[in-house]
């Protein structure tokens, strides 16, 4: 029964694993964290995806978003660049008038 053991060298495959992505499966994760995160009470979504992406992904990401509805897409970046991993965190802020529809469909089912 032989079972791999994992060395050091992981570390280096996950991050050429991570650098191989397209912003195509960003949008993936974040449609998926879309439809089951948690929604607060003033209507904001969210997503948490660990691992810094690279800013030009984000500002085209975001731009998607924007573009396809959302009034605003905040992000956070939290590790610094002496660190391996980081998380980018996206906030989706729905429009006014959207949020006002949903409240009211809510206050109907009551």
């Amino acid at each position: 029964m032989n079972k791999p053991i994992l060395g050091p060298e992981i570390l280096d495959e996950r991050m050429e694993y991570m650098s191989t992505k397209s912003m195509w499966y960003f949008v993936d994760t974040i449609n998926h964290a879309l439809k089951t995160n948690s929604v607060s009470s003033d209507g904001h979504i969210t997503v948490v995806i660990r691992y810094n992406i690279d800013s030009e992904i984000i500002n085209k990401l975001v731009d998607l978003y924007i573009t396809n509805g959302w009034e605003d897409v905040n992000v956070t970046l939290t590790g610094s660049a002496g660190s391996l991993y980081g998380t980018t965190e996206f906030e989706f802020i729905p429009p006014a008038d959207e949020l006002f529809k949903v409240k009211r469909k809510i206050i109907k089912l009551m």
